[in-house]
């Protein structure tokens, strides 16, 4: 790790001599599920997710991330810039230029997500915005936590094992006590079939993984500002 004085900023690099990267795929590794083992059986295994989380808790942090490589065979360099310097109130900024800001309207989120590592993720953006949160590991546990703690807004997997997040958002409009919550569906799938399917289960909103803290803000403003 060295230090830029001048920018008071820390920078984090890290290099390796191993297989390298595709250059046809270098501009997309931070999206959610892109992966530079394409093959079939994903021989090396993991989700394409690892990538898409760090620059998300990075960016929390008012840092970059950035990856280059010569291409295959030829290493991959990975370069973290941290600030040193306290970081920006974007709240603060937000209010005194007049925009929305969710500090002013902070939410009950309950997050229902079968992966911890997502959770905590979510979790972290969201109390930097003055939420607090709550989470659930399946459909059946963020029901009951909807049913005992009442949240403002659930935000839910799609892709939960055994009650998908379908079955969880038909079950919430089904309880009268529930049905009003605002429901935002998660999901690394966000053609218009799977937003249609999303509407019709009853999800209000759909975002897509890895959802970036401007679209969070975004999204809960304007249902902050209803409540």
């Amino acid at each position: 790790m060295k230090k830029d004085v001048t920018t008071r900023e820390a920078v984090i690099e890290i290099k390796d001599t191993g297989s390298g990267i595709p250059l046809e795929i270098m501009p997309y590794l931070t999206q959610a599920f892109v992966q530079a083992d394409n093959t079939l059986d994903r021989s090396s295994g993991g989700l394409g997710l690892g990538l898409a989380i760090a620059k998300v808790i990075i960016e929390l942090h008012d840092g970059s991330i950035s990856i280059d490589s010569g291409g295959l065979g030829k290493g991959t360099l990975i370069t973290v810039r941290l600030p040193l310097a306290a970081a920006v109130n974007t709240r603060a900024i937000a209010q005194k230029n007049g925009e929305n800001c969710s500090e002013t309207h902070p939410l009950r989120i309950l997050i229902i997500d079968d992966i911890p590592d997502i959770s905590k993720v979510l979790s972290s953006m969201l109390n930097h915005l003055g939420h607090e949160t709550m989470t659930a590991g399946s459909g059946p546990e963020g029901i009951e936590k909807a049913l005992a703690d009442k949240p403002d807004v659930i935000l839910c997997d799609i892709g939960l094992p055994g009650m998908n997040g379908y079955d969880v958002a038909r079950n919430i409009r089904q309880d009268q006590t529930l049905k009003d919550i605002p429901l935002i569906a998660l999901s690394g799938y966000a053609q218009k079939e799977n937003r249609q399917r999303s509407r019709e289960a009853g999800f209000d909103q759909h975002l897509a993984k890895p959802v970036s803290l401007a679209k969070l803000q975004e999204v809960l403003a304007g249902i902050g500002s209803e409540t």
